[in-house]
């Protein structure tokens, strides 16, 4: 959005990143882009209101807390105060920690480093509010823009009340700040800076729900027809392998430009790590030898039909079948979970069943996309 260099399209999402780290947020290529940004939308939305298309505009929330501004401190004066203010945190002194920020952001106001200690120091002293409020403005003066600043989600806003009818907003950023239970959202919803955990995508999708319900059809929203997490996750055939391939997929975001630069770094990958390792002791010691032997990319676009092979590979049809159908149940329009399950039935001796599965797998390549 902000890069100004031509990226080739098929790439890996990182590689497409901002090349400049440091856009500020009174800058012109940041007020040319949500100029740019502003009028955009408003074609979009002109298009969908000329076709007679109900449409709803909404905001793009993002991980405040548990992710430390990307762009570094510039001032060798600041750098220096952000090491006293750091020791001051490892010894528990919030509250002179707290004074020394306020004195240094009097000096350098714009550094999102300073910001986000604000944020963690008032937390830490119980000003939730405050806190929040903090962590946003860290958010917003962090030169990294990956995460929509507020005069883009402004913008959203500014759009949407500029019809009187046919355009409906969602205010979904500010929705889910209200159900988080951190002062901002965090690693309650977020795997990273911007990407939703399952707690977060549910999170979103229950907003945009209810106000699709209540706002474009008029009716009554019924949030006890909703199912419970266990029951959720039952339905959407997720497991703790998912959780885990979600997160091997973040901790080596770590290692990535511009990531890398993260101050917390080292905190961030811990927190990553613990949740890998409670998950990676949850399943079954099998499944992890065959998990570990997995690519990312596979991990990313085909976990289970990979787990399909791995197991049938290792000599065992009856979980292979298990994996290939549960890719099945989330993916019922693909052929590859079809054409896995055939083959594990063919290991079991099964050679009718596996011709009906290669129907089905027929029937999906044929189905229209």
């Amino acid at each position: 959005l902000f890069s100004l260099i031509p990226r080739p399209d098929k790439t890996h999402l990182v590689s497409t990143l901002p090349a400049d780290i440091g856009i500020p947020l009174d800058g012109p290529l940041f007020q040319r882009t949500r100029q740019r940004f502003h009028d955009n939308l408003q074609r979009m939305t002109e298009i969908a209101r000329n076709a007679n298309i109900p449409i709803m505009l909404s905001t793009v929330p993002s991980n405040l807390r548990d992710m430390a501004p990307l762009q570094p401190s510039a001032n060798s004066a600041t750098l220096a105060k952000l090491k006293a203010i750091d020791s001051l945190r490892s010894y528990r002194d919030f509250g002179p920690a707290l004074a020394a920020i306020h004195a240094a952001r009097e000096d350098d106001p714009d550094d999102p480093l300073l910001a986000y200690r604000e944020g963690q120091c008032l937390e830490q002293l119980g000003r939730a509010g405050d806190a929040g409020g903090a962590y946003t403005a860290a958010a917003d003066l962090d030169g990294c823009r990956l995460r929509a600043a507020t005069p883009m989600l402004e913008v959203v806003k500014q759009v949407a009340d500029g019809y009187p009818d046919g355009v409906h907003y969602c205010d979904v950023a500010a929705v889910l700040r209200s159900r988080s239970q951190l002062p901002v959202p965090g690693s309650d919803f977020f795997l990273e800076h911007v990407h939703y955990n399952l707690d977060g995508t549910w999170q979103a999708a229950t907003i945009l729900a209810e106000s699709i319900v209540h706002d474009v059809l008029g009716a009554t929203w019924q949030p006890e027809r909703l199912p419970a997490a266990p029951e959720r996750d039952e339905m959407l055939g997720v497991t703790v392998l998912d959780r885990l391939a979600a997160d091997s997929l973040t901790v080596v975001l770590f290692d990535a430009w511009p990531f890398n630069l993260s101050p917390a770094r080292d905190a961030e990958r811990k927190q990553t790590t613990a949740r890998m390792t409670a998950s990676f002791l949850a399943i079954d010691p099998r499944e992890r030898e065959l998990f570990a032997t997995l690519s990312l990319d596979a991990m990313h676009q085909h976990l289970w039909t990979a787990m399909g092979d791995a197991w049938l590979a290792a000599g065992h049809p009856d979980e292979s079948l298990a994996a290939f159908k549960r890719h099945i149940h989330r993916r019922p329009w693909e052929a590859a979970g079809y054409l896995g399950a055939a083959r594990a039935l063919d290991a079991q001796g099964k050679t009718g069943d596996a011709d009906a599965m290669r129907k089905r797998a027929h029937a999906a390549a044929d189905r229209p996309s």
